[in-house]
């Protein structure tokens, strides 16, 4: 996923960066690929950025969970984004699948698509999602079932959030799981940049 260095209308006041997800390999144990990856989006705050990079990483490893990255098979197209808000988007799907997995392990894949388009999706063991509580994950004051036993201090307001800000970017943002225990994924796609004339 490379980023273009012009801002869309809707971002036009933040500071957007130009880098590359796809230029970056798994490690052999799977586990340091992620946080390197996400280590590129520093133009705003970057040492809070990567105390939390830090803390998910320290948070998967003391619950034994592997956090994999996949990298892009195919060449990423380019897309406008503003890199500190993406950040927040990809840390809170890679948060919430390390809180809501007891056992197994947490998987990054960035993946261009046909149509020009480029999805990044994390995809877990662990908790997975109600068919009843799917529609309304990305409301506010919306969390899922069995999610209060785990976290009480969660507000439901981050996939909220998240797809605010994807939203803003003309992106696209779901989440599919088979159900109860069955592990979740999230996803969220943006659209190639148009060629400048």
């Amino acid at each position: 996923m490379k980023f273009t260095k012009k801002p869309s209308p809707a971002l036009a006041a933040s500071k957007p960066s130009c880098v590359s997800l796809a230029s970056y390999n798994s490690s052999k144990n799977g586990s340091s690929s992620t946080i390197r990856i996400l280590n590129c989006f520093f133009d705003i705050d970057k040492l809070k950025q990567e105390k939390r990079e830090l803390e998910a990483k320290m948070a998967a490893k003391l619950k034994g969970l592997k956090l994999i990255f996949h990298p892009s098979p195919k060449p990423t197209p380019l897309v406008v984004v503003d890199a500190d808000k993406l950040h927040q988007v990809m840390m809170n799907f890679i948060d919430n699948s390390i809180k809501y997995t007891k056992i197994g392990k947490v998987e990054v894949f960035v993946t261009p698509e046909p149509k020009g388009s480029v999805t990044f999706c994390v995809k877990d063991t662990g908790l997975g999602i109600a068919l009843d509580v799917k529609p309304f994950l990305f409301q506010k004051f919306s969390r899922g079932k069995g999610s209060f036993q785990i976290h009480t201090e969660g507000l439901g307001l981050g996939l909220y959030v998240a797809k605010l800000m994807i939203d803003a970017h003309k992106g696209k943002i779901w989440a599919e799981s088979e159900g109860p225990d069955k592990g979740s994924s999230f996803c969220f796609s943006l659209p190639a940049a148009k060629a400048e004339k």
